[in-house]
């Protein structure tokens, strides 16, 4: 899975101070397991509430016959921590 940290009106709305703090708080739990609340599904993917952000866990990563359910808590590994900017 992994964490990205937004600013822009389509995911999270923040400051920069506020994204640079969550980066920092996330930075370090790249290759740990974390547990959050599975939040959001698209087609491709489900967006785990991580509490100050959200981590996207892909469905192709999910273990063959698992079944998430909306609103669970699940554990999930961080593969990647990304500070991506929505300018759009």
């Amino acid at each position: 899975m992994t964490v990205y940290v937004y600013e822009g009106e389509d995911i999270v709305r923040e400051t920069v101070s506020e994204r640079n703090s969550i980066v920092d708080e996330f930075g370090d739990k790249q290759d740990e397991l974390l547990i959050g609340t599975v939040a959001l599904e698209d087609t491709d993917n489900y967006f785990i509430d991580l509490g100050r952000t959200n981590g996207i866990l892909p469905k192709k990563d999910i273990i063959p016959g698992e079944k998430i359910v909306m609103g669970s808590q699940i554990k999930v590994y961080v593969t990647k921590v990304d500070n991506k900017e929505n300018n759009e």
